[in-house]
């Protein structure tokens, strides 16, 4: 009985220390879920899709997002927005929800992720179209390549 009581006493003097090596983790969950951090870092636009035509981006129109966590920059060369986004994997095509910490308003497009290539098509009346095949016909689409660390 005595070693029973010794023992339980050691465990619940070490508790608070078990606790603190848990929250030790190296990666802590970032905000956004397991979805916003296969898109976290930069991404820049290499070509961009209208009409079921392809056009390259010039260094004058290029533009970059950069997410990190439940936030993404977008840098167009003259102007950056912040903006909290929320992306919504359940539906097809998957959709980002962009809202402007600025203005409030809210962007929402379609959103292919395939490796290191990242496909925004954008949605001018309401929801992204459903039938979105990232091919441009239906909706502008613009093509983004991750950078390299």
């Amino acid at each position: 009985m005595y070693k029973a009581t010794l023992a339980a006493l050691a465990l619940i003097a070490l508790s608070p220390l078990l606790l603190l090596r848990a929250d030790d983790d190296p990666e802590p969950p970032a905000k956004g879920g397991p979805e916003l951090r296969k898109l976290r870092g930069k991404w820049t636009a290499t070509r961009r899709l209208l009409n079921g035509k392809e056009s390259k981006v010039t260094a004058k129109s290029a533009v970059t997002y950069t997410f990190d966590g439940d936030k993404v920059t977008v840098d167009n060369g003259r102007t950056k927005t912040v903006s909290k986004v929320k992306l919504d994997a359940k539906k097809k095509p998957a959709t980002l929800e962009l809202t402007n910490e600025n203005t409030r308003r809210v962007m929402k497009m379609a959103v292919k992720f395939d490796k290191d290539e990242l496909r925004l098509a954008a949605a001018f009346r309401g929801e992204p179209n459903a039938n979105e095949d990232f091919s441009g016909d239906n909706a502008p689409v613009i093509v983004l390549k991750r950078e390299k660390k």
